[in-house]
């Protein structure tokens, strides 16, 4: 379920949304794969954890510094948001509106390997 957001209003004419990429199953396994991002329990803000400071290895008992970063969105959908959730409450008002001669753009921008194509069409091949 997708919970409402403050202000989440139908009529915005222009709105900014992140879905966050599950990992695939090849970063899973790697030795140094961290999960560093969390969605927040309304929906509208992420945070990304960062570390600042490796622990030096020839001390003992040594801790990594960390950091985090918070950014605020429209929506976020975290990595368990299904295909038709994001559609629903993103994109189809979007097109309904194309349909019926307005001009739209729904735009996907990140990084390689960040999940637009996954944003956009889902996971098309078992991971």
């Amino acid at each position: 379920m997708i919970p409402a957001s403050p202000g989440d209003d139908e009529t915005k004419n222009f709105k900014v949304v992140v879905r966050v990429r599950p990992p695939l199953q090849r970063e899973v396994t790697q030795a140094v794969f961290q999960h560093v991002v969390t969605v927040a329990e309304d929906c509208r803000q992420i945070t990304i954890a960062e570390v600042i400071s490796e622990a030096a290895p020839d001390k003992s008992g040594g801790t990594p510094v960390f950091t985090n970063h918070v950014f605020t969105f429209d929506h976020v959908y975290d990595t368990n948001s299904k295909q038709e959730d994001v559609y629903t409450h993103t994109a189809k008002q979007t097109v309904d509106s194309c349909l019926e001669g307005y001009n739209a753009t729904i735009f996907a921008y990140g990084q390689t390997g960040t999940g637009k194509t996954h944003t956009m069409e889902g996971f098309t091949y078992d991971c």
